[in-house]
């Protein structure tokens, strides 16, 4: 539940900041292990997509409770890991999965310190400035979601 404090600012449930901080740490685990078999099996690019699909569900739980920090992030990750596994390209791919690695860790970092207030804006801006860079690199009639 959402209360509103003096000013206007959300103030969330400290229960509910904590379960979003674990069930994170657990789905982006994950996420970095399936770059690790795509890293392994670069040919395998059926991999990407599952991790889009495990950083989705991190971006919409960040973006419902309003933490742009993490939202921005995976909402961009998740874009590129659908593309890439469009694309037979596999030095693209991976610079793809070395970016991802990369924001991965940042991310995970940021939610193993419970930092997501307090983050360091300049890395954060560099990794979505990577990530924004990739993004370029598509096509633009790519799919940026799962296919229906």
């Amino acid at each position: 539940m959402r209360r509103l404090d003096f000013f206007g600012n959300i103030i969330m449930d400290k229960e509910i900041i904590q379960d979003f901080l674990r069930e994170s740490v657990q789905i982006l685990e994950q996420a970095k292990i399936l770059l690790g078999k795509y890293i392994a099996s670069p040919a395998e690019t059926k991999i990407l997509p599952e991790v889009g699909i495990l950083v989705d569900r991190v971006y919409g739980t960040a973006a419902t409770l309003q933490v742009e920090s993490v939202s921005i992030l995976c909402q961009k990750m998740k874009a590129i890991c659908y593309m890439s596994a469009q694309v037979d390209n596999r030095m693209l791919n991976s610079i793809v999965a070395a970016t991802m690695f990369s924001v991965l860790e940042y991310l995970l970092d940021l939610f193993k310190s419970n930092n997501l207030l307090t983050y360091d804006k300049k890395i954060h801006a560099d990794m979505a400035h990577r990530l924004d860079l990739l993004n370029s690199k598509f096509a633009s009639n790519l799919r940026k979601t799962v296919a229906s």
